[in-house]
């Protein structure tokens, strides 16, 4: 049966409008060797690159369709992590801009990700009071002339009851500490995985953290207007590891055995820092030398602590002491030693009132130079520069460059497309923007009155703004002059809608009048004419207006009152026509098809409703949103219209057939405002989380059937998600599990696998029947030509981070036929680190299976010893290359040396000729000096020390 209907989709297109998101955390990059200008923000699902100098986007990472909750970078590798919503971990490289992994592990969003020092490890904590670290591993081949990843999950840690807040690894021990809403910090062995010490103390939740270069201070930030200051150390001659002493039974009267443990790592609080801003810590951020600490709360007050060398330590230490000791004398009191105090390690530095509340910040410093970025809640990114003293507790700060432009400072609540479709409105509370369409740049910004409508005036040279104060303003957009500032209405303004003729307008307010306007030229003082308004007509309604629209044949004129009723009048007499009834809430946006024969209301009451003008009947109710309906457009020359919602989805409808089209998510907050193009080909929409987005139609056909199947699909791909981890034999109640979970993807890697088994077995078998078969399809799309080499095709198809869960739900049978295949791979594929993987995998899961079934006794022996050999093999393999890549460098790092002892050399000579040169009447050239000795010095002594010499 062929289509009755057809119907063509439409996709995403650009998100703008937003600097960054206000949940996420931000970071410096460094890009070309260019450190210190270039600001990673995440915006929405995407992450921006912004250049702090410019005000330019200079890139936009693309990932998925999750939105962005942390980020970190690594500098030396050009990596950027972003962690998100739905648990998920993408790796981006800042060199291309592509995305080079992504990790599955977690079941909600993620809440913190770290980089180790080397950048081969990554750990992510999630919201589910779960740690999962995850092992990235990057290598370059130069005769292959690329970059190739090879990633795993290596284990997720399980301890805190409440979510994970902050985790990041220690700096020189193979540790990690976390912090979580529980009100505990733990510290986790990552040899062994095991959590080794509880840091007990804090009241409440524990939001943040950070650790020195040396790991021996750690500072928490908690709920409370207090910073804790640790002190942390790892006793010397304990022969056994730490968490293995931490497993023995807590000392007496400690039952839960937080603080009095037997590991080796002792935690002393070493002092409290009171903060100036009130309520919980939100971040804290140090920077990559470990100086300088920065942290904020729920305020606008950003403060700053320094930690001073062990130099100025000591200066401060005794200039307290002398104070002490000259305050005991004055007093008649005994002198005693004092011990070191927490003022001699940390000096406050002057805090730093921004525009608006922060959210979230990061610093670098550059010996006294220091350089912070800060993201505020009004979306805009400012950029600070602070000079510390050296010998003083001062500190100067210089405000920097601002980004502003590309974005609104609150939510877009009006937005409208021009008469040709090229340019594009938003206002806000405090301004109004036109965008190009192409570009996606703003163009123009306007001030104006807190904005709850806003139109284009016929000719799109001009723009009318209705606002919360009753006022009418109209604004030219080529000179951004104020033509018209007039108090049209006692309330506020909630509706404005052109007369189909394009010669006036109407707006219904919340003081229950619909007022009517035309537009006018007018004469000015210099004998100019220009564009204005003028009143013609009031009409006093029962209740608060609020919405308001014109039929495109200008017969009638409806407007939404605060009863939950839609009242129809026609326009030349203003009586009424027809009481449309039936919401249980107010009518919060309404439109009219485009030949007048329909019209489609929506409601708080979460239903949309399509009516008929020729009697006020209701054709249909439609349960449109989980939320309140805020917004509601007809496609011109179409009866399909979109409406959008506080549950942050926008949908096409049909209202011929009363079915829903498609569904376009992409917002990660309610909905305020939607429009659509004058072509119908562009729908625009604002949502909360100050973004815009333009959804774009394409000419590929959309089927009804198939759409609801691949929602179907994705439901069941978040069930997945969201639903219990797979009991394993051997995981339970343990502190350290499995680093992934099961997905859609691991289902049909399962799937493929057990395709392949089936594909190798009947391939098999037909070789040893004949010499001549006929090769399977699949092998061949593999360009494989013997089952060998198609079973390892698949192998290596499967993600690494979804192999575990692939061959986890294998059944049993399908596990035994894999045994065999592993023997065969072993020997004959070459991936040995792949079957190696696989076969310990499988052994520990099927173990008792395994030892039960005497037939797979000989494989196991035979398996047994061959990994052993070729697991040998390639070790002293790779041994060999590495002493090789080290000889080749300590020759290069000679040579190199060589190089510029020599060069340093030469540079000394030229100075001694240019000094005999220039002396009077040709002097013979004199006798080497103090100056020549330290120019020489100065050359040679950095080349000496990297060279181990002692000048």
């Amino acid at each position: 049966m062929g289509l009755t209907k057809q119907y063509l989709r439409f996709e995403a297109g650009p998100v703008f409008g937003v600097i960054g998101s206000r949940d996420c955390s931000i970071c410096w990059l460094e890009l070309n060797k260019v450190s210190r200008r270039y600001v990673a923000a995440a915006a929405c699902e995407k992450v921006c690159v912004w250049d702090t100098v410019t005000g330019e986007r200079l890139m936009v990472l693309h990932g998925g369709d999750s939105e962005v909750t942390c980020l970190a970078a690594h500098p030396a590798r050009a990596l950027l992590a972003a962690g998100c919503a739905d648990g998920s971990v993408r790796l981006f490289s800042l060199s291309s801009g592509d995305l080079r992994v992504t990790l599955t592990g977690h079941r909600s969003a993620v809440s913190s990700v770290n980089f180790d020092s080397a950048g081969m490890r990554l750990v992510s904590g999630g919201k589910v009071s779960l740690i999962m670290d995850i092992f990235l591993q990057m290598q370059t081949t130069r005769s292959w002339c690329g970059t190739w990843w090879s990633k795993a999950g290596l284990y997720r840690l399980l301890g805190h009851k409440g979510a994970v807040t902050q985790v990041r690894f220690m700096h020189q021990h193979n540790c990690l500490v976390s912090s979580s809403k529980d009100t505990y910090v733990k510290f986790w062995d990552l040899d062994n995985q095991h959590c080794f010490k509880t840091l007990a103390g804090h009241l409440t939740e524990v939001w943040d953290f950070v650790l020195t270069e040396n790991d021996s201070r750690l500072v928490t930030g908690s709920g409370d207007a207090e910073l804790r200051v640790y002190t942390l150390q790892f006793t010397e001659g304990d022969d056994e590891p730490p968490a293995k002493a931490a497993r023995e039974a807590p000392a007496d009267g400690d039952e839960d055995g937080l603080e009095s443990d037997r590991s080796n790592l002792e935690c002393v609080r070493l002092g409290s820092i009171v903060r100036q801003g009130k309520g919980s810590v939100s971040r804290m951020v140090i920077d990559r030398h470990c100086r300088l600490v920065g942290f904020h709360g729920n305020d606008n007050t950003l403060e700053l602590f320094f930690l001073n060398t062990e130099d100025d330590i000591a200066r401060r230490r005794q200039k307290r002491i002398k104070k002490e000791q000259k305050r005991a004398r004055e007093a008649g009191k005994e002198v005693t030693a004092a011990a070191q105090a927490l003022q001699d390690e940390l000096r406050r530095l002057p805090s730093i009132n921004c525009p608006s509340k922060v959210k979230a910040v990061d610093v670098s410093l550059d010996g006294q130079q220091a350089k912070l970025t800060v993201l505020l809640a009004n979306n805009s990114l400012s950029v600070y520069d602070v000079r510390v003293e050296a010998r003083s507790d001062g500190a100067v700060v210089q405000p920097g460059s601002q980004l502003l432009l590309p974005g609104h400072r609150s939510e877009v609540r009006a937005l409208d497309f021009s008469s040709d479709g090229t340019a594009l409105l938003s206002a806000s509370s405090e301004q109004l923007k036109v965008w190009n369409r192409s570009t996606h740049q703003c163009i123009r910004t306007l001030d104006c009155d807190p904005a709850l409508a806003a139109l284009f005036v016929p000719g799109d040279r001009h723009v009318l703004v209705a606002g919360k104060s009753g006022r009418l303003q109209l604004l030219e957009l080529a000179s951004g002059a104020l033509l018209e500032n007039v108090t049209a209405h006692s309330g506020e303004i909630w509706g404005m809608a052109l007369t189909p003729d394009k010669r006036g307008f109407a707006t219904a307010s919340a003081d229950k009048q619909v007022k009517l306007w035309r537009f006018e030229l007018v004469s000015t003082e210099q004998d100019r004419r220009r564009l204005s308004f003028l009143h013609t007509a009031s009409h006093t309604l029962s209740d608060d207006c609020l919405s308001i629209q014109f039929s495109p044949d200008g017969r009638l004129l409806a407007v939404a009152l605060l009863d939950s009723t839609v009242q129809i009048f026609f326009t030349d007499t203003m009586k009424l026509f027809l009481s449309l009834y039936g919401h249980r809430l107010p009518v919060l946006c309404m439109d009219i098809s485009h030949d007048s024969t329909l019209i489609a209301t929506g409601s708080g009451d979460r239903n949309v409703k399509i009516w008929g003008l020729d009697f006020g009947d209701c054709h249909k109710s439609l349960f449109a949103h989980d939320d309140s309906v805020t917004g509601l457009k007809f496609v011109p020359r179409t009866h399909h219209f979109f409406t959008c919602g506080k549950d942050g989805q926008v949908k096409e409808w049909d209202a011929d057939s009363h079915q829903r089209i498609q569904t376009l998510q992409g917002h990660c907050r309610e909905v305020l405002a939607l429009a659509v193009s004058p072509d119908g080909r562009h729908v625009l929409s604002s949502s909360r989380d100050r973004s815009l987005r333009l959804w774009q139609k394409t000419d590929e056909p959309l089927v009804l059937e198939e759409e609801r199947e691949e929602e179907r699909a994705k439901e069941e791909e978040r069930r997945l998600a969201t639903g219990p981890a797979a009991a394993v034999p051997g995981e339970t109640d343990r502190e350290a599990g499995r680093a992934g979970h099961k997905t859609a993807d691991t289902e049909r890697a399962a799937e493929r696998l057990m395709e392949g088994i089936t594909i190798y077995k009947q391939m098999s078998r037909a070789l040893r029947q004949s010499s001549t078969v006929e090769v399977h399809p699949l092998m061949l799309a593999y360009g494989c030509s013997t089952p060998d080499a198609f079973m390892a095709e698949v192998l290596r198809r499967v993600k690494s981070s979804e192999l575990e869960e692939s061959l986890l739900v294998l059944p049993f049978s399908y596990v035994a036929d894999l045994l065999y295949i592993l023997e065969r791979l072993l020997a004959a594929s070459g991936e040995v680190e792949l079957v190696s993987r696989c076969l310990t995998f499988l052994l520990r899961v099927h173990h008792g299976q395994i030892v039960t079934n005497g037939v797979l006794a000989p494989v196991i022996e035979r398996l047994r010893a061959a990994a052993g050999r070729e697991v040998g093999q390639l070790r002293d393999q790779i041994g060999f290359s590495r002493a090789g890549l080290e000889y080749l460098q300590r020759q290069l790092t000679e040579r190199e040396n060589i190089s510029l002892f020599i060069d340093a050399s030469e540079r000394v000579k030229d100075k001694r000729q240019e000094a005999a040169a220039a002396g009077a009447n040709g002097a013979a050239c004199r006798a080497p000096d103090v100056k020549d000795c330290v120019v020489f010095l100065s050359c040679c002594c950095p080349i000496m020390s990297a060279a181990g010499w002692v000048c």
